[in-house]
């Protein structure tokens, strides 16, 4: 890259990282996801025209941004920052599925230690003055269970119709998008951000 350009580079990646929502720091880890050493300190350098970027580098913050190269080159399309908009409302949803799959997944056992402390209640104090007290708080959770597995039920029966919907139209607008190759390319990339998620952290596999 021409080192006249760096400071006009640097502008637009910080127009485009903030657009996206993503601190100096964010942007660092997202672009080493694909081999770089970028830093906090990179990032900001980068973005005061401090330093000048190789063109590889370039492209793998473009990725890690979620734009073309043409952002950094000055001549991206009107649908360019909408673009970057649509993948910060596409982080934002990842975040909230990866916090629905962690509940559901500690569910069971967190129902599991309540009913081993119930038991162990029963077992050894049933009769006794708090029974009462140990009935209620029974009845309460299993009433609250109750409510909250219909209101899974219900999420999940709103969700898939939509779900649905919006794979059958990405799967559509993917086969209308150029050659063989180019569609490879993009399926390429999709699937590296979505094992990225958001802003470039790879999730951490779940206890089994």
């Amino acid at each position: 890259m021409s080192e006249n350009n760096d400071f006009e580079i640097g502008l637009r990646v910080k127009a485009l990282r903030e657009a996206r929502d993503m601190t100096q720091e964010d942007l660092a880890t997202a672009v080493n996801y694909w081999g770089e050493q970028f830093t906090q300190q990179t990032v900001f350098r980068l973005e005061k025209g401090q330093r000048t970027l190789k063109y590889t580098e370039a492209k793998h913050v473009a990725d890690a941004i979620g734009v073309s190269m043409d952002a950094f080159l000055g001549e991206a399309d009107p649908g360019e920052m909408q673009l970057v908009k649509t993948r910060r409302a596409l982080d934002a949803l990842y975040i909230k599925a990866q916090e629905a799959v962690f509940a559901l997944r500690t569910f069971p056992g967190t129902m599991k230690a309540f009913v081993d402390a119930e038991d162990a209640y029963w077992h050894k104090w049933r009769g006794s003055e708090s029974e009462k007290v140990r009935k209620d708080l029974v009845e309460e959770f299993y009433g609250e269970v109750r409510c909250t597995a219909m209101d899974l039920l219900q999420v999940f029966a709103d969700t898939a119709p939509v779900l649905d919907q919006m794979m059958k139209r990405s799967a559509q607008r993917l086969a209308e998008v150029g050659t063989d190759e180019e569609r490879s390319e993009l399926e390429a990339q999709e699937r590296a951000r979505i094992a990225a998620g958001p802003h470039g952290k790879v999730p951490e596999e779940a206890d089994q």
